[in-house]
């Protein structure tokens, strides 16, 4: 068909940090193929049901925002000292995506992804299997299924999330 799949090598100029490790293409240099969706966690983990940010109900996060009577400086209180102890989640984790000839960044709220800036794209994440699927302007479909976990901690609070989601398979819209 008329669709290609770019694969390029990119030089970053931002500049080399101290600890940086080079890659297998070279310190500052990234081979782009298939593609990619990779997150930042902020917080809590946003795709864990338990803890993530949509956990906290928009009222308790007005609350938080604005402790006007004495029963809402309780309430708020009470739901900083959850963030505090690490049960709560304040912010939105970012998700960054790099596939064909899109890339940019989403947020994600009750499983559906919100481009920023909003675009045409449909984004929606599926708990089981771990997997995202991205439909583009002109219905094509991506599947984002092979993931890559990452572990962090110091101690007592441990942490292994999913921080990237490779490129599986692309179904073209005819």
């Amino acid at each position: 068909g008329d669709y290609r799949l770019p694969i390029t090598l990119d030089y970053h100029s931002a500049g080399v940090k101290v600890e940086e490790m080079a890659g297998w293409v070279g310190l500052g240099w990234s081979f782009n193929a298939g593609g990619v969706i990779t997150r930042s966690v902020r917080g809590l983990d946003d795709l864990d049901t338990n803890f993530g940010y949509d956990k906290i109900t928009d009222t308790e996060r007005q609350n938080l925002a604005t402790a006007g009577s004495y029963t809402t400086q309780n309430n708020v209180l009470s739901n900083l000292q959850d963030v505090v102890a690490g049960n709560l989640d304040t912010q939105l984790d970012l998700f960054y995506y790099n596939f064909g000839n899109e890339s940019g960044k989403f947020v994600m709220r009750n499983g559906v992804g919100n481009a920023m800036p909003k675009n045409n794209m449909s984004i929606k994440f599926y708990n089981s299997p771990s997997r995202f699927e991205v439909i583009t302007g002109d219905g094509t479909k991506y599947i984002f299924s092979t993931r890559e976990d990452t572990y962090t901690g110091n101690g007592n609070n441990n942490q292994t999330f999913i921080s990237s989601w490779y490129l599986t398979s692309i179904t073209y819209p005819n």
